[in-house]
């Protein structure tokens, strides 16, 4: 079933990233709300939790910007690219890709 996660997901739009983290003149994503949204993508898409999802950094909240995370579960895992494509005061709205196969 995970095998399908690749294949049939191309792109999606996830709306109204939470922009939490501010450093000096940075904002950005916190890498546990980013995960969170694959988790739960993953979840929808297959019907079950995926083992782990990990993103190695914040999303900076600004326009075009990305970070590429990983999502495995039932033996396989698939990178995702996830960028940022409006930021609206406290709001960041971002897509994830799926990679099409397994690393």
């Amino acid at each position: 079933m995970v095998a399908r996660f690749g294949r049939v997901i191309g792109s999606v739009v996830v709306a109204g990233g939470v922009l939490l983290g501010l450093s000096g003149c940075s904002s950005y994503v916190d890498k546990a709300d980013v995960q969170q949204k694959i988790t739960d993508f993953y979840r929808q898409t297959t019907s079950q939790a995926p083992d782990r999802t990990e993103c190695p950094e914040d999303l900076p909240a600004e326009v075009g910007k990305s970070i590429r995370c990983t999502v495995t579960g039932d033996g396989e895992t698939y990178g995702v690219t996830v960028t940022a494509t409006k930021v609206e005061g406290s709001d960041v709205n971002f897509d994830m890709q799926v990679d099409q196969n397994p690393q």
